[in-house]
């Protein structure tokens, strides 16, 4: 196994982009607390205690070992090699990437007892990472892009993630053309931590996610990402 002794740096755009989707996740919740009555509003608030309060601390920048400082360390704590953000027409997209080397688990033969059921290969570029930072706070992860970095245009991306490339691109930019991904069990609780504005939990998905080949659910072969240099 690689081990990394550096951790990720997290800069101003990003803390500032991470703090916009607390600010709109956080009045989606005002705003729908007014939707209530009186009994139901304390419920609603009961039920959301720990998020409201994760939220209003991150805004207010509570301190060393609070607030935006815990989220920072948490951040920094997602084994991955850098984040920032890059404006794409006008929209601002987390953009992380992988280590390289980056290790993929291979589960080859998970349906049946036998030899190469699971195996660590390499993917020797690594991969890169997308979303639209308005789609933190939201259940939207149908936007997210995992490029590999041996050649971002291609359509041939991951063995869960596909995307339609040429004339479909948006723009000409890879991380805009329209993708297909198998979510597995990854699905349900990526889109949690997207709706909770939780971006330490989104992005320590999405790494396990680029992560994982399973052979009995590819939208493309392993065999395919070989040819392309995907993987080795």
């Amino acid at each position: 196994m690689i081990r990394r002794q550096r951790k990720m740096s997290v800069g101003h755009a990003v803390r500032e982009a991470y703090k916009e989707a607390c600010d709109r996740k956080l009045k989606e919740l005002y705003g729908r607390l007014t939707s209530y009555s009186h009994d139901g509003q304390k419920v609603f608030l009961e039920r959301n205690r720990y998020q409201i309060g994760a939220l209003r601390s991150i805004l207010r920048d509570d301190g060393p070992g609070r607030g935006m400082d815990l989220a920072v360390t948490r951040l920094r704590g997602v084994d991955l090699a850098s984040l920032d953000i890059f404006e794409i027409n006008g929209v601002d997209w987390f953009f992380a990437v992988t280590w390289t080397p980056f290790e993929i688990e291979y589960y080859g033969g998970y349906r049946r007892k036998g030899e190469n059921d699971h195996a660590m290969i390499l993917c020797p570029k690594g991969y890169q990472i997308w979303f639209p930072a308005r789609d933190l706070g939201t259940s939207n992860i149908n936007r997210m892009a995992f490029l590999p970095i041996v050649d971002v245009r291609l359509a041939h991306r991951h063995m869960h993630h596909y995307a339609s490339v040429g004339d479909d691109y948006v723009d000409g930019v890879p991380a805009l053309a329209p993708a297909r991904s198998c979510w597995s069990q990854f699905g349900s609780p990526l889109s949690s931590a997207m709706q909770a504005a939780d971006l330490p939990g989104v992005l320590h998905l999405a790494r396990k996610f680029a992560g994982r080949y399973y052979e009995g659910s590819p939208l493309i072969g392993l065999r395919r990402l070989q040819d392309y240099g995907v993987v080795q």
